[in-house]
């Protein structure tokens, strides 16, 4: 006779086996989604919270603030929903070290901007302010750069020069810099 393989689930923030008993908040979290507490299916949330691809966190970590009781309804994904949020560590793909992704970060992301799970920060917060400031001068820089030359302002010119010198571009620096000095004269 065959015994049936007993499953447990194993938490994801402290990485600790934990029985049913051990995440009943996230078994509440669980159980109050739209499309469980609608369906006329009875679910076993235990074995479900196991075999699904859910992010949930223990009871202890959630009470010892080591991870946060995330808001299904809040966010942008019914079927696989964060059921809680806890800090993992990423590499940042511009600068190669290591960030941390923060639990707060996570509730953000996912109930406030609304992002999809499968979303998570390729950067660090750093190198993400500098590629988000590099996209707004370079827009800046395109609308100007549409424009001849002569039909350029001094304020124009000032924001090209002050954008290439940011950038280190010393030959466009030199070019529209002596432009400004040429018009000032």
């Amino acid at each position: 006779m065959k015994h049936k393989k007993s499953k447990y689930a194993k938490c994801k923030c402290c990485n600790l086996i934990k029985d049913k008993l051990d995440v009943s908040i996230c078994l509440s979290v669980l159980k109050n989604i739209d499309f469980v507490k609608n369906s006329d299916q009875k679910y076993d949330l235990y074995e479900w919270l196991i075999d699904a691809n859910f992010e949930w966190a223990c009871d202890k970590c959630i009470n010892e603030k080591r991870s946060l009781i995330a808001k299904p309804s809040q966010q942008n994904n019914i079927y696989s929903p964060y059921l809680a949020y806890y800090s993992v560590n990423l590499t940042c793909k511009k600068c190669g070290n290591e960030f941390i992704f923060t639990k707060e970060d996570k509730k953000f992301w996912y109930e406030e901007l609304k992002f999809f799970r499968e979303s998570v920060p390729l950067n660090c917060l750093k190198c993400r302010k500098e590629i988000r400031i590099f996209k707004i001068q370079n827009k800046v820089l395109s609308q100007i750069l549409k424009k001849d030359v002569k039909e350029m302002s001094i304020e124009e010119l000032s924001q090209i020069v002050k954008i290439y010198y940011e950038w280190d571009k010393t030959n466009k620096f030199n070019f529209y810099n002596k432009i400004i000095k040429a018009r000032q004269n």
